[in-house]
């Protein structure tokens, strides 16, 4: 973990940011798995809130993250560098997880299917642009990303 908070820590301000049309580089996937991995070891050691608007974010960025891969539009070498528990068929598995517990909740507590999807909309623009910029090459991007996903599967 401490390898890959270097990583992050010494990556230039211009490949941190990465740019809207820039590609992932083979060069970058390595680096982007390390900071993946950080990401990862930091959101597991965080407990998450079980509130109604913490579980609808987590089932949005579950979503999104997913997403791209299923369509894919995830370099393969990417994929590969990223923990274990974020890949294609255990992501789908854990979004499919928070979108069940989610609409159970939404019974549960008498919440109209209106807003709850109001609920889960206001978070897709935020987290499809993290997802976005994480694939294609933002270290500091991929670092919080896996981090939310990770505190967002335990639960």
């Amino acid at each position: 973990m401490i390898a890959a908070a270097l990583a992050v820590a010494a990556c230039t301000p211009e490949k941190a940011a990465g740019s809207a049309g820039e590609e992932t580089k083979a060069d970058d996937i390595a680096a982007l798995g390390m900071a993946a991995r950080a990401g990862w070891d930091a959101g597991s050691a965080t407990e998450p809130r079980a509130t109604l608007d913490e579980e609808a974010r987590c089932a949005v960025y579950w979503e999104q993250w997913v997403q791209p891969i299923a369509e894919g539009r995830t370099p393969e070498a990417l994929i590969a560098a990223m923990p274990e528990q974020v890949r294609e068929v255990p992501g789908g598995l854990t979004y499919r997880k928070l979108s069940e517990r989610l609409m159970a909740r939404f019974d549960r507590e008498g919440v109209s299917p209106g807003d709850g999807l109001q609920a889960t909309e206001r978070w897709k623009p935020e987290a499809a642009a993290a997802v976005d910029r994480a694939i294609k090459g933002n270290r500091a991007e991929m670092q919080g990303l896996m981090q939310i996903l990770a505190t967002c599967s335990k639960g």
